[in-house]
């Protein structure tokens, strides 16, 4: 993939450089030399080994480099193509894209030579935010054709990684997008395309859904997410700052909402909403397709957990409903936790209020069963905490929260409420399954002044469904008139495999599939390996040479020249009982 490649730009790079109005050539060049010392000083483990480690460091930063520079060259080609001749000096002047994009080069060179890789040192090095890191992900996976599927799947890997969990810490800037956001997470129906939409009335839809365990194959074979669902086409709107809004969803703005004590995502009472509907532009900025990632890697993993649940669509519409209630009104829920700990509580919770109820034991069984699932995902959830860089202010002690059962007993009906009635379903620790989960953690060298943790029950009781009841409680049967419409989930269909070139020494590739028109079996020929005739090879060949098939020269010709009924297929008769014995036929025929 590199060979004939240097560390430094090609001709052609260094020419569409020198066009920008602000040439960023000797800025790259300083930037990768700086980064370059960095990586040095955090590669020599001891002095015994210091200079071997030295040596591969260094081969590895140059290997980094060359792709860095072929990958952006690519980049910078593909958005010239979409922005015509717009300059291209506010992007290529962006330090957080570079960084992110030879961190990501880096990451791809070491997983290549020792994996797993070195995720996520190679970015709290470079001191690269993951939430500007996960952008350059996909793009580095559609301008490079020579990755192999191993190296996707691990990209794929780290910004699901990202979207869950690593990106929703208090430091991240995720927190300051929102706040330029007016407060304001945006809704699924906001960021994602219509057609990427299933909407309350939609009982089933065309093709198969994805599963968590398919998506890490589709996006292999695809290049990432943005294959399935439409994404932002520039790095402007990646690396831009979202745009204020006034547009909210009537279903969350009732004046019974939870109460917002500091939440980051409340913002000023809003106009009323513009009617939606699938003429409505979707937002493109960086905040929008984070969010859109996050409903779509969400929408799928729920989907799994109902299907495995044996919870109905219209149970699972209203989960997906009081989820992203959870997200877009109380983001706060999300610091420092885990996207799957909100999913396996939505779930809980709107099973209770509809009578259909669902334990923790089994959710949390069916969970353990999804390729990302961890144990410390629902045996160490954050209950409290103080983050120095937003409550320095307070240094009060923290009591211990009640017990679930202790919290049960101040409920006054207990039919109603969704409290969980106790933590006895919480699985049986395995030996070595799980980090230790302390009540309290100091931590004199972090930003952590005091946290209180504890299992994703405690975490429920104590958090979850105090915010989330009042919510919840709205789809009742004793309050099914007055419950507010269902948010529309999130539907994608595996996409088309992306453009792979099988060599660098040849021009060949393997590029997606385009949707035509499906043939008829009668102009198709079938060769099933170990089975089928070599004859069969043969006749694939002469057909694609001549474009005709052998079984049409079968056919009995009528005086008007058409086929015989009895050959003729109709195509709107695509069986599969049709297409076997069509198959049959040929087979017989070759013999």
């Amino acid at each position: 993939m590199l060979a004939g490649l240097r560390n430094a730009p090609s001709e052609r790079l260094g020419q569409i450089l020198r066009t920008c109005c602000r040439d960023p050539t000797q800025a790259i060049a300083n930037r990768l030399k700086e980064m370059y010392e960095t990586y040095s000083q955090h590669s020599q483990p001891d002095e015994e080994f210091s200079n071997c480690a030295k040596e591969i460091a260094s081969r590895h930063f140059r290997f980094a480099e060359m792709l860095y520079y072929k990958v952006l060259e690519t980049i910078i080609e593909q958005e010239q193509k979409r922005l015509g001749d717009m300059d291209l000096s506010g992007i290529l002047e962006q330090d957080a894209f570079h960084r992110s994009l030879l961190a990501c080069c880096l990451e791809v060179v070491t997983f290549s030579y020792k994996p797993p890789g070195n995720f996520p040192f190679i970015t709290e090095i470079f001191d690269v935010p993951l939430y500007h890191f996960y952008k350059v992900i996909e793009v580095f996976i559609r301008a490079e054709d020579g990755l192999c599927r191993e190296v996707v799947k691990h990209l794929n890997q780290i910004e699901e990684q990202i979207l869950d969990h690593l990106a929703w810490k208090p430091e991240s800037p995720l927190w300051d997008r929102i706040r330029e956001n007016d407060n304001r997470v945006p809704t699924c129906e906001e960021v994602m395309p219509p057609q990427n939409l299933e909407r309350a009335d939609d009982m089933c839809m065309a093709g198969t859904p994805l599963t968590p365990r398919r998506v890490s194959e589709v996006r292999a074979e695809t290049g990432g997410l943005g294959r399935s669902i439409t994404s932002p086409t520039t790095l402007y709107e990646r690396y831009s700052s979202p745009t204020a809004s006034s547009t909210r969803r009537r279903l969350f703005v009732e004046n019974d909402s939870p109460s917002d004590r500091g939440a980051p995502g409340r913002g000023p009472p809003q106009p009323p909403p513009l009617p939606s509907g699938s003429g409505r532009p979707r937002k493109t900025s960086s905040l929008s397709l984070f969010f859109r990632k996050v409903y779509h890697l969400a929408g799928v993993r729920l989907r799994d957990l109902c299907a495995k649940l044996d919870i109905s669509d219209e149970l699972r519409k209203k989960i997906w409903t009081c989820f992203e209630f959870s997200i877009v009104q109380c983001p706060e829920l999300m610091m420092d936790r885990h996207l799957d700990q909100l999913l396996m509580c939505a779930i809980y919770v709107m099973a209770k209020v509809t009578k259909e109820d669902k334990s923790f034991q089994n959710i949390m069984r069916c969970y353990r069963t999804q390729p990302q699932a961890r144990s410390q995902v629902y045996r160490s959830v954050l209950i409290k905490g103080r983050r120095k860089r937003r409550n320095s202010g307070s240094s009060e002690s923290r009591s211990h929260q009640n017990s679930p059962t202790e919290l049960n007993k101040d409920r006054t009906s207990r039919d109603s409420s969704p409290v969980m009635r106790s933590s006895s379903t919480l699985p049986v620790p395995q030996p070595s399954s799980a980090p230790p989960t302390p009540t309290r953690l100091t931590g004199a060298n972090s930003d952590l002044e005091e946290e209180e943790r504890g299992d994703l029950i405690q975490f429920y009781n104590n958090v979850y469904v105090k915010q989330i009841k009042t919510f919840a409680l709205k789809y009742s049967q004793a309050n099914m008139t007055e419950a507010p419409p269902l948010s529309p989930y999130p539907f994608v269909r595996a996409g088309s495999p992306r453009r792979v070139q099988l060599s660098q020494n040849h021009p060949v590739y393997i590029s997606p599939h385009k949707h035509e028109i499906v043939l008829s079996p009668r102009e198709k020929i079938f060769y099933y390996f170990s089975n089928s005739p070599s004859k069969r090879l043969r006749e694939i060949n002469s057909m694609i040479r001549t474009g005709e098939t052998p079984t049409k020269k079968r056919g009995i010709l009528l005086e008007d020249g058409s086929e015989s009924p009895a050959k003729r297929i109709c195509p709107e008769n695509h069986t599969a009982l049709i297409r076997r014995l069509q198959d049959v036929a040929n087979d017989r025929g070759s013999h």
